[in-house]
């Protein structure tokens, strides 16, 4: 609209300017329709002050609503920024409040400076990317640990009558950009559920109850939810009655229902032409979400032991001498200072060793990691049901090699990993850290390899994984064949061989790490490889070796 009014006012000045003043002057009714052109011109640049000004409040309103929520994020950053939520709403300003500001700066003449000095920045700050990412993280959550949206937005910065919104757009997120319907569903009915309740909704943000029941009953259809699609189109209609879409829609939603539940036969069986097909459709209906969605079972395992589900989470059994002791392993390094040592499990045996290294070891390996952090792996993991390969996001989070030489820090970890595990450095790959953020994760993997032959220095013959924070939430490692579950400790660290002493991989030693939910994770990797520990650790002579 502002565009359109300076046009008017350019074309009209244009006009103005380039008649001929012959014309003008020779004719008295000419001149008098110059004061009708220039109150024209006048009025629409009244307009455009007007609009102007009216601009101007709205960017400074805009503009003190993003100060005030960089001042509560900024008063305990580490509290903030440890909801998944909060997290997801800071990315979310700057790819729609920021944007929507910018927008209103752009039609400005001053907006000129204010562009060219945030043109630099723009590559830094989060981009559509990142909130896909950001809402990606939330459906992981869900999927994980069962959480509902509800649960999720709880204790996030918001005022209670912006919840249905932020509901809704994360629900539009799945539906329309990652083309998601089953995520989008809850988090959709759940803005329907607040858009309802007045004592949250209020007056300062209108949502269309329409457009949410519209969006609620495709996806539901789109997801075999007939019934649910059904329900929604009902509440469409009274909205509005006089809609032949959603009349059409719900007739055939009807038409289907009618199909499924069909009686056929004196048996009288529902939902089939046959007693068998009746009883699949029961069977079908019992079966849970993972099962309707052909969840690989390694997943299946991994999210219950993430959630802690009881029968699913092992311990060691007794009788067991002792699981906690302190052990120098006949080393002169650790005399003094004995190795203070957990045995978490036992088959395959996974030892925790606690404050094995110190805060300023950690904020160094943290100074070291910071530049030069970066990673997001996508797999490609074969359903075990279906036997496609499908996509998946294997691992989320930032991380960043370090020499063996870069640092005395890393020269004293490697001594110490040494006195401790008994191998030798000499085949050690370089120190991996990585930090895990917004619902950052790592699926069930091995970290052997299986093609030996192209592997450097042997396999990995075993792994300590340092754990450099405290995870407020989530983030604990788990074993899926063995049901061990670690809660990550700063400063200690876990270590497990991922072969036989015959060479053989174990594979009981597949693990994975659980999503964050709230906090944020930093690991330290070491991955010790076969070559030069024949005298270390000698093969045994017994068939379980």
């Amino acid at each position: 609209m502002l565009k359109i009014l300076v046009s008017i006012v350019l074309l009209s000045l244009f006009g103005l300017l380039t008649v001929k003043s012959t014309d003008l002057f020779t004719a008295m009714s000419d001149l008098e329709g110059v004061f009708d052109k220039e109150e024209k011109m006048i009025a629409a640049v009244e307009e455009y002050i007007r609009q102007e000004r009216e601009r101007l409040v709205k960017i400074e309103g805009k503009l003190e609503n993003l100060r005030r929520l960089n001042r509560e994020g900024q008063e305990d950053m580490a509290s903030y920024l440890s909801h998944p939520f909060n997290g997801f709403l800071l990315i979310k300003r700057f790819i729609w409040e920021w944007v929507d500001l910018e927008n209103w700066i752009k039609i400005s003449m001053p907006s000129r400076e204010y562009i060219f000095n945030v043109t630099g920045l723009r590559s830094k700050l989060p981009q559509q990317s990142d909130l896909d990412g950001a809402a990606d993280a939330l459906w992981r959550l869900q999927d994980t640990y069962k959480f509902t949206p509800a649960s999720l937005m709880e204790g996030a910065k918001m005022e209670d009558n912006l919840k249905a919104h932020h509901s809704f757009e994360v629900g539009r997120l799945a539906y329309h950009v990652a083309d998601d319907k089953y995520h989008a569903i809850p988090w959709m009915e759940q803005a329907y559920k607040w858009l309802n309740n007045k004592t949250k909704q209020g007056d300062f943000f209108k949502l269309n109850e329409t457009e949410i029941l519209d969006h609620l009953a495709y996806a539901s259809f789109s997801e075999e939810r007939l019934e649910d699609a059904a329900a929604f189109t009902d509440k469409l209609l009274l909205l509005a009655p006089d809609s032949k879409r959603y009349a059409d829609n719900k007739a055939y939603y009807k038409y289907l229902l009618d199909k499924k539940y069909r009686p056929r036969g004196e048996t009288g069986d529902l939902k089939g032409l046959s007693l068998e097909e009746a009883e699949e459709e029961e069977e079908e209906e019992e079966m849970d979400e993972e099962d309707l969605r052909n969840v690989h079972p390694d997943i299946r395992k991994y999210r219950a032991l993430c959630r802690g589900d009881e029968g699913v989470v092992r311990y060691i059994t007794k009788p067991m001498l002792q699981t906690c002791s302190y052990a120098h392993y006949n080393n002169p390094f650790l005399m003094l200072q004995p190795a203070k040592e957990e045995v978490a499990f036992v088959k395959p045996k996974i030892i925790v060793y606690h404050d094995i290294i110190s805060d300023q070891e950690i904020e160094a390996l943290k100074n070291l990691a910071k530049p030069r952090v970066g990673c997001l792996l996508t797999f490609d993991l074969k359903n075990s049901t279906s036997g496609y390969l499908e996509q998946t996001k294997f691992r989320i989070c930032k991380s960043g090699w370090v020499a063996h030489n870069e640092s005395e820090v890393i020269r004293r970890i490697y001594q110490r990993v040494g006195a401790y595990t008994g191998l030798s450095m000499n085949a050690t790959e370089f120190l991996q850290i990585a930090n895990y953020g917004l619902g950052g994760h790592y699926l069930p993997h091995f970290d052997f390899t299986k093609d030996i032959k192209t592997t450097e220095n042997g396999n990995r013959i075993a792994s300590m994984l340092f754990y450099l924070s405290d995870v407020t939430k989530g983030g604990a490692t788990v074993f899926i064949d063995a049901g061990a579950k670690i809660k990550p400790g700063k400063g200690s660290a876990i270590f497990w061989y991922n072969l036989f002493r015959n060479g053989r991989v174990d594979e009981r030693t597949k693990h994975g790490s659980c999503p964050v939910i709230s906090g944020s994770k930093w690991v330290a990797n070491i991955w010790m490889r076969e070559h030069g520990q024949e005298f270390r650790r000698p093969c045994g002579i017994g068939r379980s070796e």
